[in-house]
Formats: C-alpha cells, structure tokens, sequence
C-alpha cells in the first residue's frame, strides 16, 4: 500500500461543472427510488459534475473492471471483493467507477445482463447508494462510451443501482481540517489517441481502438488455443508488436530447438546397429569416418541455421519493437500523458488527479500534489523481465487495485491491494 498525504491548497472553481446530479430532462414517471424517470432520448451526458465530500468521509475510485454479460472467474473475484468492501463501509463517502466499469464494446451492451450477472456487486452497489451521506457516480470511458448518449443505459443504472451522478468527469471537492482539496477523476482514454473520441456523444463515433476491439480481437480468439501464437491477445496490456515477436521466439523458435538432437540421435542408432551380426562388417575400412563426417555435417547445417533462425529473431524483436505503434510498449510511459495533465491541474491549484485506462496502477507525488491510476480488475497478459537482451515473456495474470482518499485532518491517497490477485 502505497500514502501520499496532500497539504491544503486553494482549490480552483471550474467552468462549466454541474452539480452531481443526473438532472434534467425527466417525464416525472417514477422510479424505483422514487426519483424521476429520465427520457432516453432527450438523454444528454455532462462534460463534468462535481460532489462533495463531507470531513471523515471516504471515496473509493475503480475502473476497468470490463464487466460483461458472461461472467469470468476474475470478473466474480473482482464483484466479491467489491461486494464485501461497499458492505463494510461506515460513515459519509463516494464510490465512483471511472470508466470502463461496464463492458458494453467486446460484448452484448446490455447494462441489464451485466448487472444480472454480478448480482453481488450490483446488491452491494444499490445497498451503498441509497445509505445516506453515500454517492455513487460513474464516469464513460472508452468500452463503456456508449453511456455517453444511451439514455436507457443510463436510467438503468439509476433505476437499479440508485446511481446519483454520471458525467465524462468528476471533481471532487473534499473538506478537511484544514481546508478544501479539489480532485479531479477522469478516465483517462481522451489522452490515448488511439482510443479518444472526437464527439462521444456521438453512436457513429468510433476511434482506432473499437474497430481493433470489435473485428480484430474477435478473429484472433476464435483461432486461439492453450500454447498457441497469440493466445491471451484480447487481455494485452501493451504494445502489440512486442507481443507478437516474443511470442514468435519463445513458442515458435524456441519450441524447435529439439531439432539439435536429430544428429546425436542418428548417431546412437548407428552405434546400436554396430551390435548387430554382420553389420559390423559394413562399416570397416573407410565407411565408418564417412558416416562420422556426415553427421558432423548435418550437425554444422542444424547449427547454422538455429544461429540463422535466432539472428533473424533478434533482428524481428527489434525492427517491431523501433516500430511501436503508441507509448505503451514501455510500461514507464504508459501514464504520462495523464500524469502530465495531472501536473498541470497541481500547477492550477488542484490536489491531484486520479484516472484509469492503462491498466497500470500508480499513485505519484506531482509538484505540491499527486497523480493516481486505478489499475484494473481484470485478467490482463502483460510482459516480464527478460535477461541477455532477449524479448519479454508475455504471461497472463488477474490483477485488481484502486485508489482510496480518506478525508481527515489532511487528505489522504492510497491504493490498497497491490495490483494483483493471482496468476491466471
């Protein structure tokens, strides 16, 4: 577990922030909590609301956890845990789920059978919400976009889970005792050009990233079996091309290296055949060194064409690895850009920032404040150290973190649980 303690500060007062609230339009139908129905079509997202956080209050921020309609094992782990934390929750705070909570691109968007199917986080969610002094809001992101103009969506989760705001961010204006700190949540997909909308609100919207996530990923998992090229690529957190050529080294060149004892094989046998009567014979004179010549030979082609093979390898990792497609091929810069605009919002005033998106867990010290990731609670494949300069192993794990503040005498930062769960 990681702490930052955030000194006070004069907080900033954005332009063009909301109250958090779903608000208008209704059509005063009402719904199961007794709060107004909102019409679908007449649905429209806010670029931010704010809420506030009383002193000794708590706030928990999760993302990516890419809950679908077909459960998995890491997605009931994920519910459990979230389950059993909202039921143990006391005094004032927010619960918010930054983006991607819901996995509404890869799957059916159905927010109803994603919420059937994780009955335990969705009772424990609705059961927070409608506490008192308890705030429930969710942030779009870019599997879950289509909250962004999807009234009935949205009034689904109001209807069910009692949610009490919804926006593309949140601020936060937390008390202390010694004064307000404003925190600023967002996604974090807008700064990920492969993945950032040019009009959210918009259905015929589709960055880079859908189509890779909707025709690309789908075609490689139907082809996908324990051991095979590129199994675990729909969960990879990275750069796809180192992805591709250590997976191309270690099970397809490194797979063969049997090969290097057809030669000694071939040898043994022929001594075995030496034993047999009137075989012996055959080999006297001269044809015994011609047949060890011939297997010297056989072993110099094997070798010279794994040394070949490896050379070539080498050669492929590093023309695929100087031909990135985007920063994420080093772990190291996969938040920064959010942690970039997190120094800026530090430089205007604010406390921190906390986003998800990159699957990477962090909670840093920026200026006079802090940048967070949530990680993710899903099943991701992710690269290993590597010795001698050759490619990283790709191996898949279950991970799940995410941040917490506790709003006491200071503001307090931490992110609980470490990042993993279990190998997968």
């Amino acid at each position: 577990m990681t702490d930052v303690v955030i000194e006070p500060g004069t907080p900033p007062a954005p332009n063009g922030a909301h109250p958090n609230t779903l608000g208008p339009p209704v059509d005063g139908t009402p719904t199961t909590n007794g709060a107004p129905r909102e019409v679908a079509s007449e649905f429209y997202m806010p670029d931010l609301i704010e809420a506030e956080v009383p002193l000794g209050g708590r706030v928990v921020v999760v993302s990516d956890l890419h809950l679908a309609p077909i459960p998995t094992d890491a997605s009931r782990i994920v519910a459990d845990e979230l389950a059993e934390l909202l039921g143990g929750w006391s005094g004032p705070g927010a619960f918010v789920i930054a983006g991607d909570g819901f996995e509404m691109l890869a799957g059916s968007p159905d927010i109803g059978a994603i919420l059937d199917s994780h009955p335990q986080f969705a009772d424990a969610l609705s059961a927070f919400a409608h506490q008192p002094d308890h705030q429930l809001i969710v942030l779009s992101g870019n599997h879950d976009g289509q909250l962004a103009w999807d009234g009935e969506a949205v009034a689904t989760l109001r209807d069910r889970l009692g949610m009490t705001g919804i926006a593309f961010a949140c601020d936060l204006v937390i008390a202390t005792a010694v004064g307000v700190q404003r925190v600023h949540i967002v996604h974090g997909n807008q700064s990920d050009p492969y993945n950032a909308f040019d009009d959210p609100r918009s259905p015929v919207d589709t960055p880079f990233g859908h189509h890779i996530v909707r025709d690309v990923l789908p075609q490689l998992a139907a082809r996908q079996h324990p051991g095979s090229l590129f199994d675990g690529v729909q969960w990879l957190d990275g750069e796809p091309a180192g992805f591709v050529s250590s997976r191309l080294f270690y099970r397809k060149v490194i797979g063969k290296f049997w090969l290097l004892t057809t030669p000694f094989v071939a040898a043994l046998l022929l001594r075995f055949l030496t034993f047999i009567p009137g075989f012996g014979t055959l080999l006297k004179h001269h044809s015994q060194r011609w047949m060890i010549a011939f297997g010297l030979l056989v072993v110099l082609i094997i070798v010279v064409a794994v040394v070949a093979a490896l050379a070539t390898m080498f050669r492929v990792n590093k023309a695929l690895r100087e031909g990135t497609l985007n920063e994420r091929a080093d772990p190291v810069t996969h938040n920064a850009p959010p942690r970039t605009e997190a120094s800026r919002l530090v430089a205007e005033g604010y406390a921190g920032m906390i986003s998800g998106h990159t699957h990477v867990p962090e909670l840093s010290v920026v200026g006079n404040g802090f940048y967070a990731n949530t990680g993710s609670g899903t099943e991701s494949t992710v690269a290993q150290p590597a010795r001698w300069r050759l490619p990283k192993p790709y191996v898949s794990a279950r991970r799940f973190s995410y941040v917490e503040m506790l709003a006491g005498d200071v503001l307090v930062v931490q992110t609980p649980g470490g990042g993993g769960f279990g190998a997968a």
